[in-house]
Formats: C-alpha cells, sequence, structure tokens
C-alpha cells in the first residue's frame, strides 16, 4: 500500500506544478526522437510528461539494534520526473524550444525498528534546463518526402549539486524522512555547460486520413563542468554520442509511435559506455487540442545494475546506477499544440446549400449519365445517377457547375447557391455533330488521261485497311476531321504520297495523276514552325546543276509537293518572319519520298519540353539527351545563329539560390550541346531564377510547368 501511494503522490504533485515549471523538449518528435520537419509557422506545442520508475530489493547493510549483529535487508527505492517543455515554429526552417524537469528521488527503509536511523530518505528539486533551435530543410526541396534538419542545444545549470548532507526532514504518508540534495540514485545536475547538437533525418508519406513519420536522429554531447569548489573542469571521458530511429503513424485522434534509442560514452572508463532504449507509446487526441501521451520505456542493456556509487564518479559528474538507466520507466502526460488561426472563412452548416439537378438529351428527354465537376473549387467530381440525377453539398453562394457526357456537347453554367436551401439546375444536353469530312476523287494516267485501278492507303493510321479504286479510278474515304498521309499505289506506275487535311462536314477533291514506275519522283512534305508546329506558307527551292525548281507550300497546312529527277540538291525554304535555311538534300531513283521542313522565327522563343535534371542538381538526366540531340540537328541546320538559353524555377527555396540553380542548369545545357560540337560563340547561358514563371507557383503543376529550359534565337 505504501508502494502504491507514493507512485499515486508523484502523479498528483505533477499535475499541481502545471503552470509553474520549466519546460519538455516541445519540438516535433515522439519520445525522444525528434522529427527534421518543423511545424506551420508561428505554431506553439506545449507538453508535460510525468515519469515513474520503481525498484525493489536496493541492498544495505547495518548494524541491529536489538543484538548489536551486522544485518543486510533490501529497501524499496522510488524514482520520478515531471518535464515539460515549450516549442514556437517560426517558419517552415527554424524552431525554438526549451525543456527542463523536476527530480524526486526516495529511499523506503524496510523493518525501521531494527536499525539505528529510521527515517525514510528523499532528495527533490530541479534538474536543469535545455535550450534548443532546430534547422530543417523544410520545403527547399519542395515536395518530396525527405526532409534534414540540425538540432543544436546547451544546457545550462538550473539543479542543485550532489552532496551527502541530511539538510532536508519532512513526513509523507505518516514515514519520516530526512533528505540530501541533488538525488539520491542519481545526480539531478551535471554541475556545469553541456553543448551538443543532433542531426536529423525524416521521410514524409501521406495519404488519405493517415501521416506516417520515418525518423533518424544521430548526435553528440559535450560537458563542461564546475567542480564542487569551483574549478573549471573539461573532461571528454564523460561526453557521449547519440543515436536512434523512430515510427509513428498520425491518424485521426490516435498518433502511435514505437522508437529505438541509446548513448554511447567516448570513454570505456564509464561502465557501461552502451545504454538502449525501446520505447512504445501513442497519443489520444486531436491536433489543437489537449493530447494524452502514454509511453512505456524498457531498458535494453542489461549491466546497468553493477555500479551503485555516486561518490567514485565524481570527477565525470554523471549518474552512473541505475537511477540514470532504470530497467523500465512508465510515463503518462499532456501535450498541447496551437497551430495558427486559418483567416479563411470555415463552411459551417449554417452556410451550406443542396445543388442538385438532372442531365438529360435534349431532343429526346433521355436520361443520361454523366459526369459533373465544380471549377475553382474544393469539391470533388461526381456522377448522376441512372435517371440523370445528381445531388451535392456545396457552400453557399457563387459556383460553376460544369457537365461532360459521351457524345455529348459540354455544358456549364452559374449559380448563387442559396444558404440551407435546394438548388435546382437541369442540364438540357445536344449530342455532338459528326467531327468527320470526305475526300474524293479520280486516279489517271499523267500521259493519257486514262482511269487507273490503284489502292489507296493510309501509312499513319494505325491498322488502316486498304481501299481500291472502282474501273474508273474513282474513290471516296470518310475520315475523322485532321491530316494524313494518303498513299496511291498502281501496278507499272511510281507511288504517289499526298498530305490532305479532312476538315469538319467539308467534301476534299482530290485528283491524283501517276508516272510511270521509271523516271520523275514525287516529293511531298510540311513546312511548319518550330515552336508552334503550325504549317507555314513558304517558298521551298530546289537547286541542281544551276537550274532551280520552286515550289510554295499552303498557307494554313504548310503542305507542298513537287516532282523532281533523281540526284543531289541543294534546298533553300524562305518564309516571311522566318530565318531562311538552305540544306543538302538527295532524291532518290524511285519514289515517293515525303521530307519535311521546320524554319526558326527571328527571335524565336521556344521551350524545351522534356529536358529533366535531378531534383536540387544541374545534372541532366540522361532520358534529356534526345531532346538535347534535336536542338544540335536544328543548330547545325542554322549555322549563322546565336541562342540564348535560359534557365527558370519555381518559387521553392530562396531567391538567390533559385538564381544559381536555374543558371547552372542552362550552364549544364550549354556544356552538352559543345560536348556534342557546337561552337561556345553560339551559345549564351543566363539564369532568371523564379522572376518569369508562366504558370502559379501555388500548384505541383503550376510548379512543374515553371521549372524549365527555353531557347531565344538571338540573331
Amino acid at each position: 500500500m505504501k508502494i502504491l501511494r507514493l507512485m499515486f503522490l508523484f502523479f498528483f504533485i505533477s499535475i499541481g506544478m502545471l503552470y509553474s515549471l520549466p519546460s519538455l523538449n516541445g519540438l516535433n518528435g515522439g519520445y525522444r526522437i525528434i522529427s527534421a520537419s518543423c511545424d506551420k509557422p508561428y505554431s506553439i506545442r506545449f507538453s508535460l510528461q510525468v515519469t515513474d520508475f520503481t525498484r525493489n530489493g536496493i541492498y544495505g547493510r547495518f548494524i541491529r539494534t536489538d543484538n548489536g549483529l551486522p544485518d543486510s535487508l533490501l529497501d524499496d527505492a522510488f524514482m520520478g520526473n515531471i518535464s515539460t517543455g515549450f516549442g514556437i515554429s517560426f517558419s517552415d526552417y527554424i524552431e525554438f524550444n526549451i525543456m527542463g524537469k523536476y527530480m524526486v528521488d526516495y529511499l523506503a527503509l524496510t523493518r525501521a525498528g531494527y536499525r539505528a536511523v529510521s527515517y525514510d530518505l528523499m532528495s527533490k528539486g530541479f534538474g536543469d534546463t535545455q535550450i534548443g533551435l532546430k534547422l530543417s530543410t523544410g520545403s527547399l526541396f519542395g515536395d518530396m518526402p525527405f526532409k534534414m534538419g540540425i538540432n543544436p542545444f546547451i544546457t545550462i545549470k538550473t539543479g542543485v549539486p550532489y552532496d551527502t548532507i541530511l539538510s532536508d526532514t519532512g513526513t509523507l504518508f505518516e514515514n519520516n524522512y530526512i533528505g540530501n540534495n541533488g538525488g539520491i540514485f542519481r545526480y539531478f545536475t551535471d554541475n556545469g555547460t553541456d553543448l551538443g547538437t543532433n542531426f536529423l533525418f525524416s521521410i514524409v508519406q501521406e495519404a488519405e486520413g493517415a501521416t506516417s513519420n520515418f525518423n533518424v536522429n544521430f548526435g553528440y554531447l559535450g560537458h563542461f563542468y564546475n567542480k564542487p569548489g569551483g574549478t573549471w573542469f573539461v573532461n571528454h571521458h564523460s561526453d557521449f554520442f547519440t543515436y536512434g530511429a523512430g515510427l509513428d503513424v498520425t491518424l485521426k485522434g490516435f498518433s502511435p509511435y514505437f522508437e529505438f534509442t541509446g548513448i554511447h560514452f567516448r570513454s570505456n572508463n564509464v561502465i557501461p559506455n552502451n545504454i538502449n532504449y525501446m520505447t512504445i507509446g501513442f497519443n489520444l487526441g486531436e491536433q489543437s487540442q489537449i493530447a494524452l501521451n502514454i509511453a512505456f520505456d524498457y531498458r535494453l542493456s542489461s549491466n546497468v545494475d553493477t555500479l551503485m556509487d555516486l561518490i567514485a564518479n565524481e570527477n565525470y559528474y554523471i549518474t552512473q546506477c541505475w537511477g540514470a538507466a532504470p530497467q523500465w520507466k512508465a510515463s503518462a502526460g499532456f501535450v498541447y499544440s496551437f497551430k495558427e488561426v486559418d483567416k479563411t472563412p470555415k463552411v459551417g452548416k449554417t452556410n451550406m446549400a443542396i445543388l442538385t439537378g438532372r442531365l438529360y438529351d435534349g431532343e429526346t428527354g433521355e436520361h443520361l449519365s454523366g459526369k459533373v465537376y465544380f471549377p475553382e473549387s474544393e469539391l470533388d467530381t461526381i456522377t448522376s445517377d441512372t435517371n440523370g440525377i445528381y445531388r451535392i453539398e456545396v457552400p453557399a453562394g457563387p459556383i460553376r457547375i460544369h457537365t461532360i457526357v459521351s457524345g455529348y456537347r459540354w455544358m456549364e453554367k452559374s449559380l448563387i447557391a442559396v444558404a440551407n436551401k435546394t438548388n435546382i439546375v437541369d442540364f438540357s444536353l445536344k449530342k455532338k455533330k459528326t467531327n468527320k469530312g470526305y475526300v474524293s476523287g479520280k486516279i489517271e494516267d499523267a500521259k493519257t488521261g486514262t482511269p487507273v485501278k490503284a489502292i489507296i492507303s493510309f501509312p499513319d493510321i494505325k491498322d488502316s485497311e486498304s481501299i481500291k479504286t472502282d474501273s474508273n479510278g474513282i474513290f471516296r474515304i470518310q475520315l475523322p476531321q485532321g491530316s494524313y498521309t494518303l498513299k496511291v499505289d498502281a501496278a507499272g506506275y511510281a507511288g504517289v504520297i499526298e498530305l490532305i487535311v479532312i476538315e469538319q462536314g467539308k467534301a476534299k477533291i482530290l485528283n491524283i495523276e501517276l508516272l510511270p514506275a521509271k523516271g520523275k519522283v514525287k516529293l511531298t512534305g510540311k513546312v511548319f514552325d518550330k515552336s508552334s508546329q503550325e504549317g507555314i506558307n513558304s517558298y521551298v527551292i530546289f537547286k541542281k546543276d544551276g537550274k532551280e525548281f520552286k515550289t510554295v507550300s499552303e498557307t494554313y497546312s504548310g503542305i507542298y509537293t513537287i516532282v523532281l529527277s533523281s540526284g543531289i540538291y541543294k534546298v533553300t525554304i524562305k518564309a516571311d518572319g522566318y530565318i531562311p535555311k538552305t540544306i543538302p538534300f538527295i532524291v532518290p531513283e524511285s519514289g515517293p519520298v515525303i521530307r519535311n521542313f521546320e524554319l526558326l522565327k527571328k527571335r524565336a522563343h521556344f521551350i524545351l519540353k522534356g529536358i529533366y535534371f535531378n531534383s536540387g542538381s544541374a545534372r541532366i538526366k540522361p532520358s534529356s539527351y534526345p531532346i538535347l540531340d534535336d536542338i544540335i540537328k536544328t543548330l547545325e541546320e542554322y549555322p549563322d545563329i546565336t541562342v540564348e538559353i535560359q534557365g527558370h524555377t519555381d518559387s521553392v527555396g530562396s531567391t538567390e539560390n533559385n538564381l544559381q540553380l536555374s543558371y547552372a542548369r542552362a550552364n549544364s545545357v550549354k556544356g552538352y550541346l559543345i560536348r556534342m560540337g557546337l561552337s561556345s560563340k553560339r551559345l549564351i547561358a543566363r539564369g532568371y531564377g523564379e522572376a518569369m514563371p508562366i504558370a502559379p507557383n501555388t500548384t505541383r503543376e503550376g510548379r512543374a510547368s515553371n521549372r524549365r529550359i527555353e531557347f531565344v534565337v538571338m540573331h
């Protein structure tokens, strides 16, 4: 019964001193392990932890008063800590904390009637106070789950040094006690100043309704002592390394955690120099509320019980007995987390509205099942049921409703949803018109004009079937709108390739004349803008043996056609507003031949899609090489131009770091082009950091778009 009363005493004392103690580790983490990530800016954490540990059977020798003979008995020992901590986060990158504890040691003597001294022994008082910072990588690496941090700290002397003078007396549960300062089974202070640092590593994974944190810590602590008498003393024998790892999972109202931690003393003179703990615990409660924390600590090391003498270790001024590392500890406490209030108006039941309606065919009235989503809101996309009905609870106020049904034109409506009312919005949808057009024509002999039976195919349409003309050489084909390559083959004739554009609801007439298999070769292709890929109206001039053969590409499609004899030509492509290009070209002895040409606008400016770098680095990923090789080919076709290679980043991280990273990436691209044979005089690398975004930096997609390489044609 005495044991139970003492344990309850420690607990109730701690509750009564809730607002008068110094403070426990207020940083993010579990029991001992610290997370590398910081909380939201200006978040405040306060914790209080009550730790009890007992041991029965402390060996003690004495002289019996009844017969004067030596005897030994096993006494009962009790220890308790009341630890508090306070932490505040100033940003994603820095937190401050202060922690401290109040400590009690109690030795209950058994069979006191046989002893000369019948008093129990008690020592109580404050321990030392630790002040620290946490510096984190925060959002420096964007949305990556990996975080790193460092936790420098200093421990200052606020506890009373150990002595053996029995200066304190009192009564506890009708038992008299006498007491000394600074502890019985351990030191309450190390009588000096400690400097230490922890290195923090965390991996954070988020899923719907749960967040897991895997944390790894290691560090070092050095002691600087004031020995009794005031002598300043430095002895690295008592310095030690710390290490540990922990896993915690945050669920709604429940957060279990598991930790393995330990310390390793630098000197082998400290016995044992390795002490390891396994800790299991959990928090009960929501964020921004008081949460109950329960933990059970078990020491894995087995040889701590061998040393019991505090005085023998005064040179190190550390506790080297079971009092510093008990076999087990049970802890209970509270954690309070206050996060900055979100000033965005909260949506409550009093300003919610019901939105419902029906999707149906505007001509037949048929019910339609389709998607309904709400642009510029965080509402989930929903699907109408088999009766075309949709229903959802939405915030009162302006809202956009967008519907998509397969085979029908999309429709969008806006309204102001009235709070606490059912708002009905129906959608009468129209079917999409066919997006197909036709191409028809006649195949004839180029010399005689007689019809030719031919086979028409479309090489760029996968698994398409060939079509035969009738006996009069006539064909008619229906195709979806778009651009196609049409190929004509006939026995005894050279093949022909035509590039055609099908427009919605329109018919295209295409009559084709075939040449004998030997002789001229038909050349066709497309001239297009390098940046936009759109067709260009241009002059295409082939030169051979001092003669010129000219053709013009169509205004919108950019398609050109010309018939040439085989041989080696120089082809020049010109267009208004574009840099002309001249390259060699070989026309084979048989055809048809397809050859497309791209042109660069004067002062062209285009984004290189597909250029990727390692995160936070200027190292180009190998998957980007084909894109850069295509740029090399283009620049080789324009030997007289100079280009500026621009590097851009998103807004994650500091402005200075982003500027440096953007330049390093642009310079890395420049280096690759030089290694591939381009002259450095034609290449200028510049970094613009986050200064020229092309998309909002508030979304992951926007930040990905802003991390880019651009090319600008200078002259």
